[in-house]
């Protein structure tokens, strides 16, 4: 929900700009027009626009740094870009008529490479909007970056650069002489045109790299529990005797946790199943009740009523019983010599209630016991896949960079892929216009009018298959 407050409070300042922005242009407040002039700011609805011309001389001087490298870099980022030219129309066209993105629940998941469409509180949890910010951002920042470079290198001149953020979105681009760009030779202009792409790829794969070496470093520990990072100081398992910062869980009610996913299935069994019985010394037993009276006092806030194979009743201490169980079975059978005993909730066991025993790795820290819904303890407890290997690292922080760096590999990916579309606004679009030129030129047609009839007929059909399998996609994810 604290997502969804976000969303509201930035559109409500949106709504707030918009609305002070026109009210000081209708009243001609000069002060205000010169400061938007000088600026460089725009407002309009839903949409904060800056624009700037002080970056142009800082881009030439990198141009002008190496320039046969950068002649080289960029004619790689061509090849790639060319190469994946036709993987990014398989992957659309995948979608739109075969395997694409499914609702949540659907038994037909897809597998492998796909695209998907991002919508914030549907397949985006709201958690992570700043992380998928972040990422367009830095993705869009260094697509942009990669035009401005390359068009310096070949000599095209950047006239400005633009900011925009439409809503939440943030979106740059650059401007450069569009004269300029087309008076090029093909190989030139494509270096200028996939540059950006280009760049996105390189982020993409530098973003894998890193996920690489995060998830081999020797300071963490993967698939072997969960580490806590957060504990509701309401939750029933806060306390001097409950889970803490950086505890190490191995197994809940002796179902192994592996990780974040593990946990969650051995909770969802918890809840499903019968409360698990205790195989028990006999000795143990040493209190007995009778059947018509209360079970423990409510002195014995430690204590738990038990009830044994022939229906007896003992008043335990759960501590005492946890320790001494020798085996764990939901079907009352126990081996020779040990005794079954199960907790006796009563009425809030419909509820959902569970005697739930939480094993940490740490043997000198003995189980936490938690007498709850297992909903209680997933909606209260934070925990993070990465158990520190040294004491005293923080096991929240390798996995907010792994998050931060996932959405940059997935979005700078999918932002070269889209961009190698022949749509219109897009790369692929202009690529395709430059591809074709030579490509009639080769064949002897050296028309303009030809080559951009042919690249506009092409665009037309990308553009319209892009929207369609928009349509779907967000048909298929956003629930009914």
């Amino acid at each position: 929900m604290d997502g969804t407050y976000l969303l509201l409070v930035i559109f409500i300042l949106h709504c707030v700009l918009f609305f002070l922005d026109l009210i000081f242009k209708s009243c001609c407040h000069l002060p205000y027009i010169y400061f938007m002039q000088g600026t460089g700011l725009e407002v309009s609805f839903l949409r904060l626009q800056w624009h700037t011309t002080a970056l142009n001389r800082v881009f030439q001087q990198m141009s002008n740094w190496r320039p046969q490298m950068l002649a080289v870099w960029f004619s790689v980022g061509v090849i790639v870009s060319l190469l994946l030219m036709p993987v990014a129309a398989f992957l659309v066209l995948r979608g739109l008529f075969g395997q694409g993105p499914h609702k949540e629940g659907s038994p037909d998941q897809p597998s492998g490479l796909v695209l998907e469409p991002v919508v914030p509180g549907v397949n985006l949890p709201l958690s992570q909007v700043g992380n998928y910010m972040a990422a367009l951002a830095i993705g869009g920042v260094l697509h942009e970056f990669g035009h401005a470079l390359a068009a310096g290198r070949e000599g095209v001149s950047v006239l400005g650069c633009r900011a925009h953020l439409i809503l939440v979105v943030p979106v740059a681009a650059v401007e450069i002489s569009t004269q300029r760009l087309n008076s090029l030779a093909t190989w030139r202009r494509l270096r200028i045109l996939c540059a950006g792409v280009w760049h996105n790829v390189v982020l993409s794969l530098l973003a894998l790299l890193i996920l690489y070496a995060l998830s081999h470093s020797h300071l963490y520990r993967l698939d072997e529990g969960v580490a806590v990072t957060k504990v509701d100081p309401n939750s029933g398992v806060a306390g001097p005797a409950g889970l803490s910062y950086g505890d190490h869980i191995t197994g809940v009610n002796y179902c192994t946790v592996h990780d974040k996913s593990s946990f969650r299935s051995c909770l969802h069994r918890i809840a499903k199943q019968p409360q698990i019985d205790f195989c028990v010394p006999s000795s143990i037993l040493k209190e007995k009740r009778d059947i018509d009276k209360s079970c423990c006092s409510p002195d014995l806030s430690n204590h738990l009523c038990f009830l044994s194979e022939n229906d007896s009743r003992w008043c335990l201490r759960a501590r005492d019983v946890v320790e001494a169980s020798k085996q764990k079975t939901s079907d009352s059978l126990c081996q020779a010599g040990l005794v079954s005993v199960r907790p006796q909730i009563g009425e809030a066991a419909v509820n959902g209630t569970r005697l739930v025993v939480i094993q940490r790795s740490n043997s000198q820290r003995p189980p936490v016991l938690f007498l709850g819904t297992p909903a209680e303890l997933y909606q209260t407890v934070e925990i993070s896949n990465w158990v520190p290997s040294v004491p005293y690292l923080s096991p929240h922080c390798p996995e907010m960079l792994y998050n931060c760096f996932s959405y940059l590999a997935a979005l700078s990916a999918g932002l070269a892929l889209l961009n190698l579309l022949p749509c219109y606004g897009f790369d692929g679009q202009h690529i395709f216009q430059a591809l074709s030129e030579a490509a009639l030129a080769w064949c002897g047609v050296r028309s303009a009018s030809v080559a951009s009839t042919v690249s506009a007929g092409f665009t037309a059909v990308g553009t319209s298959c892009l929207l369609a399998w928009l349509f779907s996609a967000f048909w298929k994810i956003i629930p009914a």
